[in-house]
């Protein structure tokens, strides 16, 4: 009963941890690590002059936009303590700014560029046929758009007089600790989930009770083998596992697990051992929990005899992953992230 809560303790922890990427103002890496919207707070222009200013104008951020931290920006005059923040994507569903009306997608691409590029609305980028080659040229599939992709669209488009080609001029945003903390979190563009192949060693077994003469009792049986399975991330380098897994196991039989039929000794055998397991790693290291059985070939008398073949049991492991499919993906979104 013990050993089943347990299990139920850590099925509950990851599922309250899951998704969780909080901002921790200690460990970020400046123009390196990118963070992401998930709320709509107040931002402000922050103008990068020989006497650096922040515009009283109010802006709202698109929900989803990532960005990245340029550096700490002290108190001044009227404004708190916050950070200077540079904008990477933005999607392009009519979700990503609220209360807009018309055409969302027009909207959403216009305040995109506007992110980015200095004086849009004077460069033409306000009318229909421009937008038009936008939207046709956007990957629908994914609903989204880079503000930089569209730029080159519209700047390589030859139909487009000169006075009306975008000029790339990067703008950068105050936004205020308190908000940031309150509607951002780190964003890490490795998928929510991969597979993983390892290696496990299982420390102890709990063997439930067997009818009425048998009861449950602790073992230290070895065992050794492999994992396979996804892996659900919960922070950067956290995540929870269900593996499928196959060891060999060394068991021992004596009087009371053969009822009777051994006695006076132990009788050693190789188990093969498929398991179930639920796991929490760091990195590369896991620990956790598995259901597992263990099967003998019934080629002896004293085999036969044995009452846990083929019965469930509990059992806490350690392993480590070898190979997640996850790392190759991870080194391309990542570069692609930064670009």
């Amino acid at each position: 009963m013990k050993i089943k809560l347990l299990f139920l303790g850590m099925l509950l922890w990851s599922v309250s941890m899951f998704g969780q990427n909080e901002i921790n103002l200690k460990f970020i890496k400046e123009n390196v690590d990118v963070f992401i919207f998930e709320g709509r707070p107040i931002i402000h222009q922050y103008l990068e002059t020989a006497n650096p200013a922040i515009s009283t104008a109010n802006y709202l951020p698109p929900l989803n936009a990532t960005f990245t931290i340029v550096k700490k920006f002290p108190k001044a005059g009227n404004m708190p303590d916050g950070y200077i923040i540079e904008f990477k994507e933005w999607r392009t569903t009519g979700r990503s700014f609220l209360g807009i009306g018309g055409n969302p997608l027009k909207e959403n691409i216009i305040k995109a560029l506007a992110y980015n590029y200095n004086d849009i609305t004077s460069r033409g980028l306000t009318t229909d046929n421009t937008i038009n080659k936008i939207s046709f040229n956007i990957e629908t599939g994914e609903k989204k758009a880079a503000a930089t992709y569209l730029a080159t669209i519209i700047t390589k488009d030859k139909t487009e007089v000169p006075s009306k080609q975008i000029i790339a001029e990067t703008k950068y945003f105050f936004i205020a600790e308190e908000d940031l903390l309150a509607n951002a979190k780190k964003y890490n563009p490795k998928p929510s989930i991969d597979f993983t192949f390892g290696a496990i060693a299982y420390l102890i077994k709990v063997r439930p009770s067997v009818g009425n003469d048998i009861s449950s009792k602790w073992t230290t049986d070895l065992a050794g083998g492999i994992t396979y399975g996804p892996r659900f991330r919960i922070k950067e380098n956290w995540g929870v596992s269900v593996l499928g897994g196959l060891t060999l196991s060394k068991i021992n039989m004596d009087s009371i697990s053969t009822r009777g039929f051994v006695k006076n000794k132990i009788v050693e055998k190789i188990a093969l051992t498929p398991t179930l397991n639920l796991l929490f790693s760091y990195k590369n290291f896991s620990f956790g929990g598995a259901l597992g059985m263990d099967w003998i070939n019934d080629d002896t008398a004293e085999a036969a005899s044995w009452v846990y073949n083929k019965k469930l049991f509990w059992t806490v492991g350690i392993g480590f992953n070898l190979f997640t499919s996850g790392d190759n993906q991870t080194k391309t979104n990542t570069s692609n992230q930064n670009n």
